[in-house]
């Protein structure tokens, strides 16, 4: 009985003309991979990891830049309130930047919004808005639908004098 073998769909000059293709110049056959040894850790390439990436790895930061690491990559009202509120336990004070009362403008405690709203009034006649639009509409959220009139009020002048802010800022 014999067993079927399909043709080979490549003629054996276009077979030899890949296989010279694929040799080194000097004649020798290519080393496989496997045959190759590994690479030592220090020589493979490093992956770029973003901003995210970096909570993950927290055991080699302090637990307050950790706590602040995690305020300052928090998304969202919950997010922004636990982290927060660890920062706080932990005995820290909040931190006077930008981007942490832009962070803060999402607790769920109007009175720490307040104070975010201050902090950011007094940190942008020296210093221009580094992400204004993200500034704008969570103002502009506040003004509609804060629970406080005092947290509207506060969310509406900031939101009115941004204009007024920058270009003074620049005379």
């Amino acid at each position: 009985m014999s067993t079927f073998s399909p043709p080979d769909p490549c003629p054996p000059a276009a077979r030899a003309a890949l296989e010279a293709l694929f040799m080194p110049k000097n004649g020798a056959p290519k080393e496989s991979a496997a045959s190759r040894p590994e690479a030592p850790p220090a020589q493979r390439g490093r992956l770029i990891v973003n901003k995210r990436d970096d909570v993950r790895d927290v055991a080699r930061t302090s637990k307050t830049d950790r706590l602040l690491l995690n305020l300052l990559v928090a998304e969202g009202r919950l997010d922004v309130t636990r982290a927060a509120t660890r920062l706080r336990e932990a005995g820290m004070e909040l931190p006077r930047t930008q981007e942490a009362s832009l962070a803060l403008l999402e607790h769920n405690d109007e009175s720490l919004v307040r104070d975010a709203i201050a902090i950011l009034t007094q940190l942008l006649r020296d210093k221009p808005v580094d992400r204004r639009t993200l500034l704008e509409s969570r103002l502009r959220r506040l003004a509609e639908y804060a629970e406080d009139a005092a947290t509207r009020e506060a969310a509406e002048t900031l939101r009115k004098s941004l204009p007024l802010l920058l270009t003074a800022r620049t005379r």
